[in-house]
């Protein structure tokens, strides 16, 4: 669980134009799956979930 900031996107665009909270999260942690997202513009708390 982590707490996204204003600006970051949760996860991958189409066109894969920005780095995302999840392309972070998995370089640190390997395969992860998105439970749920916030905008972009959205500031929270959000989950990822690692089998």
């Amino acid at each position: 669980m982590l707490n996204k900031p204003a600006g970051l996107l949760s996860i991958p665009d189409r066109e894969q134009t920005q780095t995302s909270l999840k392309d972070i999260l998995k370089e640190k942690y390997g395969n992860i799956f998105t439970v749920h997202r916030l905008d972009r513009d959205t500031s929270g708390v959000i989950i990822f979930a690692k089998k």
